[in-house]
């Protein structure tokens, strides 16, 4: 019963964070003059984006279906896996991208920071869902205990009293090592992607706060998958923490609030991976910098 109801939670929280991907998406204000470069950046970028989670999705469910006799351990890193041949993609697609001109072109004497094509909130929120990803993989790696053939934190058990009780498989240090090596791949792979947006050719005939801009939509849908990845991997993590510790027949008190607990994370970081996918897939929506009004006296 409590299973079902988390799965409906779960399936709700994707509807809600895809609906609120699409409505939070960025509005950039360009240049008339280079509407025709900046289209054509965009797509390029929004191509990226789709050809990278389309290969990493590819990645992810060949890990998914091998059949390796390693007890999931390949299974496990198949989220992060999808997401860093998505983010390496969009890093190939951004550091190869052509010099594209427009009819005029402007100097400035103001200078470009690489610190301003990272999309802040964006980068926020990542670093939020990798430091919640390693929490949780800790808290399961210290608290597994090695299962019936001796593998080393791949499941939880407990004693009351005369009567024990175990259960797995448990995110432990079998699983968590692994996975964080995967996140940290993530994560490397992830600042090199930004790092290329913030290094690529300025496109032609644009200003330099709507190339920064530009710069920064591009970084934060590289940000945006990342974090979704990172969701991805901590959503079944959390749940499956959840459905163990509240199934046990023995088990202390503080288990049950400690599975609510993860079951309201693995609710959470589902919602949180549909809106970030949603955000990115959409991308941002591009109108005309509008005419200053003439003032008739």
């Amino acid at each position: 019963m409590v299973l079902s109801l988390v799965l409906v939670l779960c399936v709700a929280a994707l509807v809600v964070g895809a609906a609120v991907g699409w409505s939070r998406r960025r509005v950039i204000v360009i240049d008339p003059q280079a509407r025709t470069v900046l289209v054509r950046l965009r797509h390029r970028s929004g191509g990226a984006v789709l050809l990278g989670l389309v290969l990493g999705g590819l990645a992810a469910a060949a890990m998914l279906i091998a059949k390796n006799g390693d007890l999931g351990r390949l299974a496990s890193m198949a989220p992060a896996a999808w997401g860093t041949v998505a983010v390496l993609v969009v890093a190939f697609a951004e550091l190869t991208t052509p010099h594209l001109e427009g009819e005029v072109r402007t100097a400035s004497l103001r200078i470009r920071r690489r610190l301003d094509a990272v999309d802040t909130h964006a980068a926020l929120l990542a670093l939020a869902m990798f430091a919640a990803l390693a929490i949780v993989l800790g808290i399961g790696w210290v608290m597994g205990e090695p299962d019936d053939m001796g593998r080393p934190g791949r499941s939880i058990s407990t004693t009351c009293g005369t009567t024990g009780a175990s259960a797995g498989p448990w995110p432990g240090s079998f699983y968590g090592g692994l996975m964080l090596f995967a996140a940290a791949e993530l994560a490397l792979a992830t600042f090199a992607a930004v790092a290329a947006v913030a290094e690529r050719p300025r496109a032609g005939a644009t200003s330099l706060e709507t190339d920064t801009m530009l710069r920064r939509a591009s970084s934060g849908q590289i940000l945006l998958v990342s974090t979704a990845a990172a969701a991805s991997t901590l959503a079944p993590t959390a749940g499956l923490m959840a459905m163990l510790l509240l199934g046990l027949g023995c088990r202390p008190w503080w288990y049950v609030p400690l599975g609510v607990v993860w079951g309201i994370v693995m609710v959470g970081a589902s919602g949180v991976a549909a809106s970030c996918l949603g955000t990115a897939l959409w991308g941002p929506r591009m109108v005309d910098r509008a005419e200053e009004p003439v003032v008739v006296r």
